[in-house]
């Protein structure tokens, strides 16, 4: 199918199926299931609006992986997302303030609130 598409605009799709070329490649080496559809392009054919539909719908079907996930990533995961929550949330709270004023109202633990006591 690739060498359809490249010989069908030699020019303009040369690169771009070097890419996909290249991204397919690199996704075996993961060992992961790949799925690649063709949506053709709307020329000439009837019902644009129905394909724009199905191609959106398409997109944001869930991927579901059929492999377990082990506990570390899983906690490493979640705890990324609470610390990017976390840092949002303080952000977003403490916008307006000077930053060494932001010192102690910064959730933390009680020895370094101490320490910023005596400063």
């Amino acid at each position: 199918m690739l060498v359809q598409l490249a010989s069908s605009q030699p020019g303009l799709m040369k690169g771009t199926v070097a890419l996909l070329e290249n991204s397919v490649t690199s996704l075996s080496e993961y060992s992961k299931q790949k799925v690649l559809q063709w949506i053709p392009g709307h020329c000439g054919v009837t019902g644009k609006e129905f394909a724009d539909n199905q191609a959106k719908k398409g997109a944001f079907i869930q991927q579901i992986t059929r492999k377990a996930v082990p506990f570390t990533s899983a906690r490493r995961i979640i705890q990324k997302k609470l610390n990017d929550l976390s840092s949002r949330r303080y952000a977003e709270i403490n916008s307006n303030n000077i930053w060494w004023n932001n010192l102690r109202i910064f959730p933390c633990g009680q020895d370094v609130k101490q320490l910023l006591s005596f400063v």
